[in-house]
């Protein structure tokens, strides 16, 4: 082999170093992208399947039975000032449960020299506490208020019923629903267990009204709870074993 020929083959290998280079660079880069991708992609499936593996916390909560009749214990009212104070001497209260959550009930009580005052509805147990189903006629659906609240131990229950401006506070026993009914209740009672008959047939069962899904909570203002503390403790008293 002559010189020409050995430089010519010296020449081609000290082009093909740099080449050489070249190939190794742009292979170890693919490999280092292709790493970091594979990292990537790894990193992001793991937290998918986090998130994936993220299930709600369902917790079961039991529907109080508070379905009887009761007959009133202590009843009384409360406002920001003296005037708005009252007793309630003599009261009556039929719960009866209508599905799994909602309870109709009929209500009347009495205050000193006053006729009596009826009240009848649905309440509805959700999310551990009870609403009052409310029917707004114009718009031909139900809203959910929070305006009462319900609490039973054995055979009391107390019920405590908000406005912005007065709370009234009442104690019940469960009594027999046979039971004899205090004469200056009885013509109010009837009355109002037609009126809760007619509601509870005719427009509470409306599926024009009822039909619609969903619930809502309809505030009504602030709660006036000054005196829940004082109730509270006579409940106490009352439920104390």
């Amino acid at each position: 082999m002559n010189r020409i020929s050995l430089n010519l083959i010296n020449t081609r290998k000290v082009q093909l170093v740099p080449v050489i280079f070249v190939i190794i660079f742009i292979i170890g880069c693919k490999k280092n992208v292709s790493d970091s991708l594979d990292k990537k992609v790894e990193h992001k499936n793991i937290v998918l399947t986090t998130n994936q593996n993220k299930k709600d916390t369902v917790i079961s909560v039991e529907v109080p039975n508070i379905e009887g009749r009761y007959d009133l214990v202590e009843g009384y009212g409360k406002g920001p000032g003296s005037i708005h104070d009252y007793t309630i001497y003599k009261g009556i209260l039929f719960i009866n449960r209508i599905s799994n959550n909602e309870f109709g009930f009929v209500k009347v009580i009495k205050r000193h020299q006053l006729t009596p005052n009826a009240m009848h509805g649905v309440l509805s147990f959700y999310n551990n506490q009870f609403y009052r189903k409310e029917i707004n006629y114009s718009e031909k659906s139900i809203y959910h208020a929070l305006s009462w609240s319900i609490e039973k131990n054995d055979d009391m229950l107390y019920t405590i019923e908000y406005t912005s401006n007065m709370t009234t506070y009442t104690i019940w026993k469960k009594s027999n629903p046979e039971a004899d009914v205090y004469i200056s209740l009885r013509k109010t009672l009837q009355k109002e267990k037609e009126g809760y008959t007619k509601f509870y047939k005719n427009i509470y069962n409306n599926s024009d009204i009822t039909g619609k899904d969903g619930f809502s909570i309809y505030k009504t203002g602030k709660k006036y709870i000054v005196n829940d503390s004082a109730f509270l403790e006579k409940w106490k008293a009352y439920t104390k074993k």
